[in-house]
């Protein structure tokens, strides 16, 4: 007798495996697969974005349960009688043009989806916030001409020779810097150097603003329109998002762990609103920029006019 012929566990193994596979078979692979990724996948990214978290498993399970039927149906209808048996494959071989239906939608949707549906227009932010020019008000006296002069001035310098140049370090140095890397063995210290002196510049300039705002109380609204809606908080803002990033990378240390990196989030978040306080932050100092040169145009003008 050869080896496991009196088996009575591999007899029934030899058997279910010289059963032919047929089309019911194939149709509840294919119906119930194409069920089963799609949950699962959604239930995925449920799970790991921190999204309705107890959806995301039930999502999984679920799939891995109807997927596991469809590719075991094969194995379980032989489990049962043959009335049972036959009865199955004919309800499921009802099934089979959904099946079909069901794998075509899922290979050609996304495609027709594509050629059916436009893309959408590329979105161009506009740099200047206002959509008006301020300009000085009318008959101004020379003295307050010239002391609006020499206040502008300062905002103008304050914007091109320290805004300008700690954004673009800001966008060179600092996003280029994926805080992926930190759990690479790339140490933090330095990311964490540049993150204080673009704070620390850009804390200056707030403070240096401030002052220029407090010199001349009673000019002080006609300045407040020189800024995109009004805001000559662009400075403070750019400063609270630095802070706020430094602080992430703070927190897990100069060579975290790729899982505490990942697990945390806070970091990954930080990273995204960062990016965002930059294109804010840009955005400002275009809008104040192309102001403040049309405001102080328009005043160089009106000293003309008196000279």
């Amino acid at each position: 007798m050869a080896f496991g012929e009196g088996d009575p566990v591999a007899r029934a193994g030899a058997r279910i495996m010289n059963r032919d596979f047929n089309w019911a078979d194939l149709a509840a692979f294919i119906f119930c697969g194409l069920i089963a990724v799609p949950l699962c996948d959604a239930g995925f990214h449920s799970i790991v974005e921190d999204y309705r978290r107890l959806s995301g498993y039930v999502a999984v399970v679920a799939g891995l349960i109807i997927g596991s039927f469809g590719f075991s149906f094969h194995w379980i209808k032989l489990r049962v009688s043959q009335r049972v048996r036959n009865s199955l494959e004919t309800k499921v071989l009802r099934w089979w043009p959904a099946a079909m239906l069901l794998a075509a939608a899922f290979f050609l949707g996304p495609e027709i989806y594509r050629r059916a549906v436009p893309a959408p227009a590329p979105t161009v932010i506009k740099l200047t916030a206002t959509t008006t020019t301020p300009l000085p008000p009318e008959n101004l006296s020379k003295e307050t001409i010239v002391e609006l002069l020499s206040e502008t001035g300062q905002i103008a310098d304050l914007v091109e020779k320290v805004g300008l140049p700690q954004a673009d370090r800001w966008r060179t140095r600092l996003m280029t810097q994926n805080p992926e890397q930190a759990c690479s063995g790339v140490d933090n210290s330095g990311l964490q150097n540049e993150l204080v002196g673009v704070r620390n510049a850009l804390s200056y300039a707030n403070a240096n603003l401030g002052n220029v705002l407090k010199q001349n109380r009673i000019d002080q609204g006609t300045l407040l329109k020189i800024f995109p809606n009004s805001d000559a908080g662009g400075f403070a803002d750019a400063t609270g998002g630095l802070n706020t990033y430094n602080q992430a990378i703070y927190d897990v240390g100069p060579h975290p762990s790729c899982s505490t990196l990942v697990t945390s989030y806070r970091v990954l978040l930080a990273f995204v609103n960062f990016d965002r306080a930059l294109e804010r932050f840009s955005i400002w100092l275009a809008g104040t920029q192309g102001n403040v040169n049309r405001y102080r145009d328009a005043l160089r003008l009106q000293l003309r006019q008196k000279s």
